[in-house]
Order: structure tokens, then C-alpha cells, then sequence
């Protein structure tokens, strides 16, 4: 596995294992798995493709975006003026 897929795969594990947010919304991809024993959680994003893993990405980068809007959350950028 190369590096870029294995960082990803780290990424989506942190993401999804617990929401960065505290409470992840109703459509967030992690709620099934979080579900899961912690085996079958590593098991299963182990062995999602780099498509699924992307989507997982974006899933997040975009609701990350739209709730640091709605609650007032400073971005790193904000924060750096």
C-alpha cells in the first residue's frame, strides 16, 4: 500500500470513529460504523477503495465547512490574522 492510501485510510479511521464535532449528523457515512466492534470498524475501512475513502473525505471537509459556518467555529485561517 502506498503512503498517500495509507494516510488516508488513517484519516477517515479518525474521522469516522468519533465525529470531530461531537454529533455527527443524521447522513454522516461513520454512523454505521461506529457501531461496529473496533475490529470489524479497522477491518471494514481497510478494505474501502481509494474512490470510498475520497468520498469519505469530502463528505467530511464539507459538512466540517458548513457547521464551522453555522456555529460560529473560527477556521484555522480566521484565527492566524
Amino acid at each position: 500500500m502506498d503512503n498517500k492510501l495509507r494516510d488516508k485510510r488513517t484519516w477517515v479511521k479518525g474521522i469516522l470513529l468519533d465525529c470531530p464535532l461531537d454529533k455527527p449528523m443524521p447522513d454522516c457515512p461513520g454512523n454505521i460504523l461506529r457501531g461496529l466492534s473496533l475490529a470489524e470498524f479497522v477491518r471494514v475501512v481497510n478494505n474501502m477503495s481509494e474512490r470510498k475513502l475520497d468520498a469519505i473525505i469530502t463528505y467530511h471537509e464539507t459538512c466540517m465547512s458548513e457547521r464551522e459556518g453555522k456555529t460560529g467555529i473560527a477556521t484555522a485561517a480566521e484565527t492566524t490574522d
